[in-house]
Order: C-alpha cells, then sequence, then structure tokens
C-alpha cells in the first residue's frame, strides 16, 4: 500500500476518523472528572533471617526463606487479619448522611435480597469483600519485605485501612506463634499450690497444738518412762497377787484387792500405750506434712518463675519478634494516575479507534469509486465525473 493510497483512504474516512477520536478524548475526560480518583497507601513489614517468630519458638533452619516470606505474605491477607482491621476502622460506619440517589440503590439491594433474587449483603460485609480482592501483599523481589498496598478515593481513609491491617497482622501473627493459654495455666497451678500449702500449713499447727496440750513434743520421753513404770509395777503387782493366792482363798478380800490392782495397772498401761502409739502417728504425720510443705514450697517457686517467663513472653515487645514494620502508610499527596497522563493516553486510544473503524468501514464498503471501476463494472464508456459537491456549486453560480 503506497503512500498515496494512505493518504487517500485518511482523507476518505477523516470523518469517521475525527469523530471517533473526538469521542474517546471527551468521554475521557467526563469519566475522569465524574469518577473520584484513587489514591494508593503503602506500608512494609521485613521478615529477618535466622530468628524465631517471637521469643517463645525456636528457629527452623530447614525452612526456605521464599516458603516464610510467602507464608506471610498470605497471612497479610487472611480474613482474619482484614476481619479485625475492619472492625477497627469501621469505614462502613458513615459521618455524612447517604445522598437520595445512594439510599434508593441501598432499598433496591435490600428489597432484592428479601425477595431472593440476590444476597443481601451489609456495609461491614460489602468493605470485607472489597479489601479481600484489592488489599495487596506482594514480596518485594530479591528481599524479605512485604509491602502492602491498598486503594481507596479517600486518601486518609486508605491510610488508615493499610495501617489498620497491619497492625491486625501483627497481632495474629503473635496470637498464631505464641503459647496458647501457657499463663493460664501456670497460674492454675499457681492457685492449686497455693491451697494446697494452705491445707498443709493448717494441718501441722493444728496437730503441733495437739501435742503442746497433750504436754507431748516431738522426742519427749516421758511417756517411754511411764510406760516403763508402769510395766515394773504391773510386774510386782502380778507376783504379789501370786503369792497371795498360794496363801488365801480367791473370795479372799486381799487377793481381791490385788485383782482389782492389777487390772487398774493393766488399763493404765493400755491408755499409755494408745496415747505413745497416737501421739507416734501424730509426729510421723507432723514429719510427713513438713516434707510435703518443703516440697509444695519448692513447686511455687519453680512454677512462679515460670509464670514471670511466660508473661514476659506475652507482653514481649515487637523488637523479640523476627517481623517489624518497616513504615508506616501516609496519606498519599497524589492519585494513582494524574488526569493528563490519562487524558494524553486517549488520544493515541481515539485514534487507534478512529483508524479501527475507519479500516473496518473501508473493508465492507463495496461503493464505486473510481471510472475506471465502474466502465468495467457496467461494460459502458465512461464521458466524465461530476465532484461531490458539483451541484451545489452549479446551483450558486
Amino acid at each position: 500500500m503506497s503512500v498515496v493510497e494512505i493518504l487517500h483512504f485518511i482523507f476518505k474516512r477523516k470523518y469517521a476518523i475525527f469523530v471517533t477520536f473526538t469521542f474517546v478524548v471527551l468521554v475521557t475526560i467526563t469519566m475522569l472528572y465524574l469518577i473520584a480518583p484513587v489514591y494508593g497507601a503503602r506500608a512494609s513489614v521485613l521478615v529477618e533471617r535466622n530468628r524465631a517468630p517471637n521469643m517463645r519458638t525456636e528457629i527452623q533452619p530447614g525452612l526456605e526463606m521464599i516458603e516464610v516470606i510467602n507464608t506471610e505474605a498470605h497471612l497479610v491477607v487472611a480474613e482474619s487479619v482484614l476481619t479485625l482491621a475492619v472492625d477497627r476502622v469501621k469505614p462502613y460506619e458513615r459521618t455524612t448522611p447517604m445522598s437520595p440517589m445512594r439510599q434508593r440503590v441501598e432499598n433496591f439491594r435490600l428489597r432484592l435480597g428479601e425477595l431472593g433474587l440476590m444476597t443481601y449483603l451489609s456495609p461491614r460485609e460489602r468493605w470485607l469483600r472489597r479489601l479481600s480482592r484489592t488489599v495487596e501483599a506482594e514480596p518485594v523481589p530479591n528481599s524479605n519485605v512485604i509491602e502492602v498496598l491498598y486503594f481507596d478515593e479517600e486518601p486518609e481513609r486508605g491510610a488508615r485501612i493499610v495501617n489498620a491491617i497491619v497492625d491486625a497482622y501483627l497481632d495474629t501473627r503473635s496470637e498464631i506463634y505464641r503459647s496458647a493459654g501457657e499463663v493460664q495455666i501456670y497460674r492454675a497451678q499457681i492457685e492449686e499450690v497455693t491451697a494446697r500449702l494452705s491445707e498443709r500449713r493448717a494441718e501441722l499447727d493444728r496437730l503441733r497444738a495437739t501435742l503442746e496440750t497433750n504436754g507431748t513434743e516431738p522426742g519427749n520421753r516421758s511417756i517411754d518412762l511411764k510406760s516403763q513404770t508402769l510395766n515394773q509395777e504391773l510386774a510386782a503387782q502380778r507376783r504379789e497377787l501370786d503369792e497371795l493366792r498360794d496363801r488365801f482363798q480367791p473370795e479372799h478380800p486381799r487377793v481381791v484387792t490385788a485383782s482389782e490392782r492389777l487390772a487398774a495397772l493393766q488399763a493404765e498401761l493400755e491408755a499409755v500405750l494408745d496415747q505413745m502409739e497416737e501421739e507416734t502417728k501424730l509426729t510421723a504425720r507432723t514429719d510427713q506434712l513438713d516434707m510435703l510443705i518443703e516440697a509444695d514450697a519448692s513447686t511455687f517457686n519453680r512454677l512462679k518463675t515460670r509464670l514471670d517467663d511466660a508473661e514476659l513472653a506475652e507482653f514481649a515487645d515487637e523488637q523479640l519478634r523476627n517481623v517489624r514494620r518497616v513504615d508506616i502508610a501516609e496519606p498519599p499527596n497524589k492519585p494513582r494516575f494524574e488526569r493528563l497522563f490519562l487524558i494524553i493516553l486517549s488520544i493515541p486510544l481515539g485514534l487507534f479507534l478512529g483508524f479501527a473503524l475507519a479500516f473496518i468501514r473501508e473493508y465492507f464498503d463495496d461503493s464505486v469509486e473510481k471510472l475506471e471501476e465502474a466502465e468495467d463494472a457496467l461494460k459502458l464508456p465512461g464521458y466524465g465525473t461530476i465532484g461531490r459537491f458539483g451541484r451545489f456549486r452549479s446551483i450558486l453560480r
């Protein structure tokens, strides 16, 4: 196709090209001023190498860094993280009244939901779906940095949402990696040991008071001496009773008196032996309680130390984690695309569409334009041509 033919094609379809080009540019300008521009808010976090997720966990050297980065990037846009961020920022709560048109649209949605034609979502649920589709968490190539990006019509709101997502991600991540319920477990064990210590100390005090009331201290030999004395008196009384039985009849007063004395000594000895056995049990129980209390006190100190360590890890500073915030999202001062850039971009787009439409029309145009084509089609000689505006020119003459 020669240059002359190209120029002929352009001048022939100049109106189609010009109208299409003008339409595209005007529509682009109109849409740019009717649709609010979007602003991109971004923040980033650093995943450090060779560090445990937090002070409770251990390093896993076999884990590839690319797997760690991809895992963290997926966690940033997890549903639980986005839900927590939306509940903190509450972008669905309007500070200004809803416009009449927007109110009609909302009522129309609600009506369709009531009719079962579509699922009606509350503003909060719509925001969750919007964030799940638009929030981006992408690892920066050749680095350990994850960039969180979100576009919004309001710069301040976009920055708040991005910061809320990063905060929710750090909190959720800390909750995932920490030992679940460790502090509560140690506290419950300490309460149990403390209650057991109180019971045993109270029992020990009660046993010692009983021993003091009986006039016996652990290791006192007074009862042993008393039992030995009673055994000696009992042996002497038995010898005396045997002698009296040899000399007198069983009904003799002296024999009866000696028998009664022997029975009284036996009863007293049994009482002393029972007291001796009871006090032995009390003494043994006292010694046992001393050892149990000492063991419980040692257990309490060990649990208290572990509880302090667990509480320290529970409220550990972010510096003890392997993920840290690099920067905070600030409200952007320029939109994602400048209007001038989009207008300039619409110029080649309009030209392309104009030429495409002109080419299509030219391709399907079967009208006769040249005298030679008419002579070939009609098999008749031609005498001349009349210009497109020749009739109007003759009228003006």
